[in-house]
């Protein structure tokens, strides 16, 4: 009864996406191309199991280019978690005409929960890795309603270096079309007009423009961080700062383990995953001056509703 099927996905998964890399084939049809085998996979054995599926214990919501692959690698390693299908199943933002019955269908057998903690005497934890669920105005109420009392993670980073791997990343995938960070950093307002405003009209709206172009916009974290705490209190919230954690990444994992309620873990090596290799420029120092001198209201108020100051300049 323990799902075996996670595992040959991802080798398949792994395999065709790295003979399109070998054929020179973009990286936006090699994620359509794993986009079509993944849903394959879930109508074919996901789908007719769904109804005896797990959901996730943990969800870790953002944010996008601050170390959530990292995290999900790191878990994936500890025999006490048990990784959904996919990485990232966008349940709450890009598949709105789906349930949670679909949703299950990401996630392990209830069977393999029960074997875990009856017959094996440990914990047992799924979760759900998708970094911008933080953004949705509606997800935290959501969230609640359909899954309980999952615990929640977010992973920041200085909203400057974070806006420009973001940058990187559209870039080298294809989404951004502007040379220049500062031209993409100028085209946001007008990119992004009224996006926000629909999503907090329409609960089933996910705007694809604030995913691929707001590098301002979603390194406003005071924003996001109040509206999810009037869902979620602190103690079900671990609140990390990756440039403290890339440093010493040991006391990062042992403090979500404890988090989770798991064993702690020791990995021996802690590698960065999902890193963008393209070679690019630094951020121009006038640049950097511009979003240290927008972001710096936003943080020092993040820094006292935290009560910790993060440092980022």
């Amino acid at each position: 009864m323990i799902d075996r099927f996670s595992q040959p996905l991802k080798s398949v998964l792994v395999a065709v996406t790295s003979l399109l890399r070998w054929s020179g084939v973009p990286v936006r049809k090699q994620f359509v191309v794993a986009a079509w085998i993944h849903k394959c996979w879930v109508i074919l054995w996901r789908t007719p199991t769904r109804r005896l599926r797990t959901l996730p214990d943990v969800l870790v919501i953002g944010v996008s280019k601050a170390g959530t692959s990292t995290i999900a690698a790191y878990l994936a390693q500890h025999p006490d978690f048990h990784p959904p299908l996919y990485k990232e199943p966008h349940y709450f933002d890009l598949h709105p005409q789906e349930n949670v019955e679909w949703y299950r269908a990401q996630f392990p057998l209830r069977m393999h929960r029960w074997l875990a903690k009856k017959a094996f005497k440990r914990p047992f934890v799924s979760g759900d890795f998708t970094p911008s669920y933080y953004l949705l105005p509606h997800a935290p109420e959501r969230t609640r309603r359909e899954l309980g009392s999952p615990k929640i993670i977010l992973s920041l980073r200085n909203p400057i270096d974070r806006a420009y791997s973001h940058y990187k990343d559209s870039r080298s995938i294809g989404y951004e079309i502007m040379d220049r960070f500062q031209d993409a950093l100028k085209a946001e307002p007008t990119r992004l007009r009224g996006e926000l405003e629909k999503m907090e009209k329409d609960p089933n709206y996910c705007s694809k423009a604030l995913l691929s172009f707001g590098y301002k916009t979603r390194g406003i974290y005071i924003r996001y961080i109040q509206h999810w705490r009037r869902w979620y209190p602190d103690s079900d919230m671990l609140i990390l700062n990756f440039d403290e954690w890339i440093k010493q990444p040991d006391d990062a994992y042992a403090k979500i383990c404890d988090f989770l309620g798991i064993r702690r873990w020791a990995l021996g090596r802690y590698a960065a995953y999902n890193v963008n290799e393209h070679a690019f420029p630094e951020i121009p120092s006038d640049v950097r001056r511009e979003l240290a001198a927008f972001f710096e209201p936003h943080n020092q108020a993040l820094y006292e509703y935290l009560k910790t100051d993060f440092c980022w300049q």
